[in-house]
């Protein structure tokens, strides 16, 4: 991950972050600290307990796709992770 990316604070419950979506979620009697949702396109990834943790999920998947996209052969997209269908030249 060499580029830096920046959190974008929509409000006070929802952050943008390499186009996902991390909603803080509301406490409750049950879960007594506030948990950080992430989403992109209406896929569910997960909660954590703290917004960096979620950070480390979405750079997580960004690496993992970044992995499978050179394995099958195609050059990834800068800033988008759920497209790598461009071939790589030479192949």
């Amino acid at each position: 991950m060499s580029a830096a990316h920046q959190v974008v604070e929509v409000n006070k419950h929802v952050s943008l972050y390499r186009g996902f979506t991390i909603q803080r979620l509301p406490r409750s009697a049950v879960n007594k600290n506030h948990r950080y949702q992430v989403t992109k396109d209406g896929m569910y990834y997960g909660q954590e307990f703290a917004q960096a943790e979620a950070i480390r999920t979405i750079d997580g998947l960004h690496h993992d796709h970044e992995v499978w996209c050179e394995r099958l052969g195609v050059s990834v997209v800068v800033g988008e992770v759920t497209n790598c269908s461009e071939p790589k030249s030479g192949n």
